[in-house]
């Protein structure tokens, strides 16, 4: 059964995550570039858009560490299922990167669209995989990060953190409460501690509430 976002996006078809595209299939048709640039949708350019598009991941306006220190893109040749996965690069010592589902730092009434819905006092179950080259000590991980009504962040969590180099998909998990006034959120997927020329890929990420699971498809 397909799940739909806030901006009427189809968020799983063979889930219930509420996750747009967190497995990253749909993907631009052409790549000439991981994306490099800040408060950007991600679209297979080093430029990005400014414009909403399709693929739901972005550059986000802070803390994306993007520029000459890292970049991020779809990945067509490494991938744990289906066609794609979302690599994050720190291109030296000095990276630390950020992909978002949502592209504006703060969100508001007129970017709400950018994130998901969140029921209040209801436990949540993410999950996701991560391969990693490189990667400092705890720097790869997903986090999950709560607003209320007007859009005031209530909290950040995180999933189990990741090192070193792995080939393998490793799964980092996160099981929570949500606030008492929470109605929205966005997920934010780390390669962000500085200090190595390092990749992370991410795929298969899922948030689904943590009694109803997922469905066959």
């Amino acid at each position: 059964m397909a799940r739909i976002a806030v901006a009427n996006r189809i968020a799983s078809t063979r889930t219930n995550s509420i996750v747009y595209n967190g497995n990253f299939e749909v993907k631009p048709g052409t790549i000439t570039a991981a994306t490099n640039t800040a408060n950007r949708w991600i679209d297979g350019t080093a430029a990005g858009s400014a414009a909403k598009l399709a693929f739901g991941w972005s550059a986000p306006s802070a803390g994306s560490g993007v520029g000459a220190n890292g970049e991020m893109g779809f990945d067509t040749s490494v991938f744990r299922n289906g066609l794609a996965s979302m690599k994050l690069s720190n291109l030296n010592s000095s990276g630390a990167v950020t992909a978002s589902s949502l592209r504006a730092a703060s969100p508001g009434t007129s970017t709400a669209f950018e994130l998901f819905l969140l029921k209040a006092n209801t436990s949540y179950t993410l999950t996701g995989y991560i391969r990693t080259n490189n990667v400092p000590t705890n720097g790869a991980f997903i986090d999950l990060r709560q607003f209320s009504s007007s859009f005031a962040t209530l909290a950040t969590s995180s999933t189990n953190k990741l090192s070193g180099t792995d080939t393998s998909w490793r799964k980092v998990t996160l099981t929570l409460t949500t606030n008492a006034s929470a109605v929205f959120g966005c997920l934010f997927l780390r390669n962000n501690v500085a200090g190595n020329t390092c990749d992370a890929w991410f795929d298969s990420v899922e948030l689904v509430p943590s009694l109803t699971g997922r469905v066959s498809a």
